[in-house]
């Protein structure tokens, strides 16, 4: 069976208001929206798309992640 393939959502942006490039982001909204547009899959997010491809090292904390590159992040679903 192949695997779903979803549009991808929009960027999630924050304020830094300390501007040293880092913020929080609350990643769950966009997770949800492709969980419905999809139906009847579970959406878990990664750092690095070998993660994701291995299914290892999922993001604990979706609703409160810190990026980890300054300035901009990837995040793979």
């Amino acid at each position: 069976i192949p695997a779903p393939i979803a549009t991808p959502p929009a960027p999630i942006e924050e304020c830094d208001f300390n501007n040293d490039g880092f913020a929080q982001f609350d990643m769950t909204g966009a997770m949800a929206a492709i969980e419905a547009a999809l139906g009847n899959v579970e959406v878990t997010a990664y750092e690095t798309p070998e993660d994701a491809e291995h299914d290892v090292n999922p993001i604990p904390n979706p609703d409160n992640y810190t990026n980890i590159n300054q300035h901009g992040q990837t995040i793979y679903l």
